[in-house]
């Protein structure tokens, strides 16, 4: 190349010896579109030759993956929920021996689904039917209670100005009667025997209280399970709160109850808002062991502007996490050994969850061993559509 030329030169042989040279000239400027265009064509051609290649190679290459794709699809579509889900029975013969394990595997879990459901729905029909029943005969035995120990009232009335060394005059033990026997052999057996049967009584009351209260809450459970729907309102949580100050302070006793409430509108049912506070707080009450110990409600915007919240706090020993994990599944209780008045049937919390579950919200569990527990109970402001 020189000069802007393209230039061949070859030598020249005559009997085998070299007489001299030729040389062509070529212009480059009339060669290089020759030869940028022979370019371009070989490098459109293999384009073309590389994409169609990929395009018949492609459906060969994809086809033992296929199946694999189309399984994941599907087993997510299971972990969301779709039970109903069944994996084809495509690709190589490995593929399909896998799809009919996976089908089989999953036809026994819907059948243990099924009739786990299906004993779970029999278990709380009948719980809901029992304690709808039990709702008469504890009536009858509180009223019944009451009643003795009015009378055992009466009883110790009439007998306190007696003499205790008092001793009834028979001439004859025959002529006694059941009355009369209570008598001997002097009246201080009968002040005795009347505390005695105070006492069981009092004892027959507070245990009809404790079932009573039981009975409520699984009723309230068997309607959450109906399906039972709120009626929503916008209501301010604070404003409820502050409605049961009264109530709260007599269930407290020697504890000391704050109050850090800010304006909190939900779209809510008021009993049910109210059965929330009462059951947290009671809850709260109940692990918090020292009486100088406060238990603390406060309600205000969530960090969500969509949400508002109500929280109670406690200062009592915290949980664990494995604690943490359960203390919303019904009969649940923690180590009695951290409860200030044993005697809960676990099922508060479980009530406070369905209830939050029908308002659409959530609840927040923050605990620390040593320090304390905060519940902390989300809604929405308005119904979630």
């Amino acid at each position: 190349f020189s000069n802007g030329q393209i230039l061949l030169m070859a030598a020249v042989f005559v009997a085998n010896q070299n007489v001299g040279f030729v040389e062509l000239g070529y212009q480059a400027a009339l060669f290089f579109p020759i030869l940028l265009g022979q370019s371009l064509l070989f490098f459109g051609i293999s384009i073309i030759v590389l994409f169609l290649a990929a395009a018949l190679l492609f459906p060969v290459l994809r086809a033992p993956i296929r199946p694999i794709h189309t399984f994941m699809k599907i087993a997510e579509r299971i972990r969301k929920g779709a039970f109903q889900e069944r994996f084809p029975i495509m690709g190589p013969l490995d593929t399909e021996q896998l799809a009919f394990v996976m089908n089989d595997a999953l036809d026994q879990l819907a059948r243990a689904v099924e009739v786990e459901q299906k004993s779970t729905q029999q278990m709380k029909q009948f719980v809901a039917a029992a304690s709808h029943e039990l709702r008469t005969p504890l009536t009858a035995i509180r009223g019944f209670t009451e009643v003795l120990l009015r009378r055992i009232d009466d009883y110790e009335e009439e007998i306190r100005e007696l003499p205790v060394d008092v001793l009834p005059d028979f001439e004859d033990d025959s002529e006694l009667d059941a009355e009369d026997e209570l008598f001997l052999p002097s009246s201080l057996l009968y002040r005795e025997q009347l505390s005695g049967l105070r006492k069981g009584l009092l004892t027959m009351e507070q245990e009809t209280s404790r079932l009573e209260t039981l009975v409520k809450d699984l009723l309230q459970l068997a309607r959450l399970d109906g399906g039972i729907m709120p009626d929503f309102h916008h209501d301010d949580l604070a404003a409820i709160v502050k409605a049961m100050e009264a109530q709260l302070d007599v269930l407290a006793g020697a504890h000391q109850i704050g109050y850090e409430l800010d304006a909190a509108v939900a779209y809510c049912d008021r009993s049910m808002i109210r059965q929330i506070v009462y059951n947290l707080t009671m809850n709260a009450l109940q692990y918090t062991t020292k009486d100088s110990d406060t238990v603390v409600l406060r309600s205000g915007n969530y960090s969500d502007s969509q949400f508002v919240f109500l929280s109670v706090t406690d200062t009592g020993p915290g949980m664990t996490e494995e604690q943490k994990s359960h203390i919303f599944e019904r009969f649940y209780r923690a180590s009695q050994a951290r409860e200030r008045n044993p005697g809960g049937a676990g099922l508060g919390l479980a009530i406070v969850d369905e209830i939050v579950k029908a308002h659409q919200g959530f609840i927040q569990v923050k605990s620390q061993l040593g320090v304390g527990t905060t519940m902390m109970v989300i809604l929405p402001k308005e119904r979630i559509e």
